[in-house]
């Protein structure tokens, strides 16, 4: 309890942690709060981390804690968090996308960029992946985004699973409280029997999120280990999932391994042309992703108010 109210507030206690901060977070809680190694993993749990427990810094777990805990109840009762269907954030570009539509832009699916050149009055002239060629004011986007040549460091990422499962895992969704909402969703982190390898994390999603029947469950599975590593071990952890929940019929009906290679690459922007950085290999959205694409909106407008606003056009001549 006493942590528990420390990170509501962990910002203002700066005397706390500040001396703590780049050392691994287990030994944070243990030193400063008493906590035993048997009570970390579920703390660790909700930072999402996919590193180490002991390449968990403080500063990097304190702030994602206290989201978990300010952000319930904020888009309802009983839940702090919206989920993401098939496993990834596309609802964020889709978003963006329709934002933009409002305002007049245009959005084009399947294409990417061949090459780009730079005129003298600062235009961006592109070609396509499919040789069409256009101009514009503005070019922006992540390091992978653009044709070769932009420096890029990959690492090894993340190995991540999709398994359908039969019958529904009714027992990962319980309601949060009498009378309270019934979640679609469920995080489960497989802490790893060696200290320094990471943990699985596995996140459940019940028929309420719309993407199966309702005798079925999505889990999706994901671990920061190269592919040769990480595929037996989840594998072995939607096994022990669907196992240790108590129905023999329980099993998996379909499932589908990849592995996501992670882009480390720094932001920068020229005249025309802003490289924003790549996304973070995050089971949750970075409020990085959104500080970094408002600034880019502040360099291109100059104006910080209104951003990602739109005036519908209704009543406008075409131009």
């Amino acid at each position: 309890m006493k942590f528990l109210r420390f990170v509501q507030t962990y910002e203002e206690q700066h005397e706390v942690w500040d001396d703590e901060a780049e050392k691994p977070f287990p030994d944070f809680l243990q030193q400063k709060f008493g906590l035993p190694p048997s009570s970390h993993g579920a703390l660790l749990a909700l930072t999402l981390g996919s590193e180490p427990p002991q390449q968990i810094t403080t500063a990097a777990a304190l702030p994602k804690i206290a989201r978990h805990f300010r952000s319930i109840g904020t888009f309802g009762p009983g839940f702090g968090a919206v989920l993401p269907k098939w496993g990834g954030l596309a609802e964020i570009a889709q978003v963006a996308c329709r934002a933009g539509a409002v305002g007049g832009g245009v959005y084009v699916l399947k294409k990417g960029i061949r090459s780009t050149s730079t005129t003298e009055d600062g235009t961006v002239e592109l070609v396509l992946s499919d040789d069409e060629k256009i101009t514009a004011s503005w070019l922006i986007g992540c390091s992978d985004d653009f044709p070769s040549g932009f420096s890029q460091a990959v690492t090894s990422g993340l190995t991540r699973s999709i398994s359908i499962v039969t019958p529904a895992l009714a027992e990962l969704f319980p309601p949060t409280s009498e009378g309270g909402v019934t979640p679609a969703g469920a995080v489960v982190a497989i802490p790893s029997s060696v200290s320094d390898e990471p943990p699985v994390h596995i996140i459940a999603h019940s028929h309420e999120s719309g993407e199966c029947p309702s005798s079925q469950s999505v889990l999706y599975a994901s671990v920061a280990l190269p592919s040769e590593e990480g595929k037996p071990l989840l594998t072995a952890a939607v096994s022990s999932l669907v196992q240790g929940l108590h129905d023999p019929s329980a099993r998996v009906l379909w499932s589908l391994q990849y592995h996501q290679n992670c882009v480390i690459a720094p932001g920068s922007s020229g005249a025309s042309t802003i490289i924003l950085p790549n996304v973070p290999a995050d089971l949750g959205l970075s409020d990085s992703v959104l500080q970094s694409v408002k600034a880019a909106w502040l360099q291109i407008t100059g104006e910080a108010d209104g951003f990602m606003m739109f005036e519908a056009r209704e009543g406008e001549d075409e131009d």
